[in-house]
Parts: structure tokens; sequence; C-alpha cells
């Protein structure tokens, strides 16, 4: 199984990088997890919709017509708990055999042709986050949903 997270990139956090490969690390055995991140060219000067029109553009530059992919937006699908995340999110690799594309989006979302191309659209919190702590909550909840699934002890019901 195939899965990558696609973000902005941005300053990198040395904290959170490091949490975050332990997720990765954690998961390897079974789930090949790549973190991609993408430099759009926008400028200070940009206007939120240039910068969000630009970023989308590159996002879109790493996704293939075999991707599923799950935008992570502040209007997508709510979970009611991990366990209805992991579920879902099993569905969606037992019905494809494509790669998993999640994507992570910027301070100003998503284009509509963005919108357009996703396969789903998942939220992680109602609460705003910076892309750093998101990418952090994403990868601890596939963590989480992997071990729901291998019935392995972390995840407390």
């Amino acid at each position: 199984m195939k899965i990558r997270v696609l973000y902005p990139q941005g300053k990198e956090n040395r904290l959170i990088s490091e949490l975050q490969s332990e997720y990765i690390l954690k998961m390897s055995r079974t789930i090949d997890v790549k973190l991609v991140a993408v430099k759009s060219k926008s400028s200070d000067r940009d206007s939120a919709a240039d910068k969000r029109k630009n970023e989308s553009n590159k996002l879109f530059e790493q996704i293939t017509s075999k991707d599923f992919v799950i935008i992570m937006d502040e209007k997508g699908k709510s979970h009611k708990s991990s366990i209805e995340f992991s579920a879902d999110l099993r569905k969606i690799i037992e019905n494809n055999n494509s790669r998993i594309t999640f994507i992570l989006g910027g301070p100003y979302g998503f284009s509509e042709e963005m919108y357009a191309r996703a396969n789903l659209k998942w939220q992680l919190s109602n609460m705003t986050m910076n892309h750093h702590i998101a990418r952090l909550v994403l990868l601890e909840q596939l963590y989480r949903s992997y071990t729901i699934w291998q019935k392995l002890p972390y995840h407390n019901s």
C-alpha cells in the first residue's frame, strides 16, 4: 500500500519533522508513506487568489490520473472518531489499487480545479491549524488506523 502526503513547502520545524519520521518508520513494514513538500512560486505581493491558484497548480503537477486524491479541507467530511476515519480509509484501500494521495493546502485553500479533481474531501478538525501541525495530526491518524487494522496496542476503545 502506498500513501503520499503532499503539502506546501515552508520552513521546516525540526521537532515536528522528528515526530513525523517516527510515525512513518512505525508504519514502514506495511505501508509506504512518503511526504512530498511542494514549493509554489508565489510572492508576498500576490493576492490570496493568486497564491491559492499557484499553490494548487504546483500540487496538481504531483498528481497522476491514477492517484486516489483526498484533500484535507475545513469543509470536508468530519470523522466522529478515529475508528470511523480508520474504517473509511480501509474501504478506500480495499476498493482501490491506486496510490492514495492526501493533500494539505496552504492558508488560502485550494483552487476550484483541485476541488474538482479530488476524489474526497476530509477534515482533520473543526479548528484551524497550520500545515506543520496538520501534517503531524494526519500522520498520527494514519498510524492509529494502521494499529487498529493490525490490532496493535495503541488505540484504546
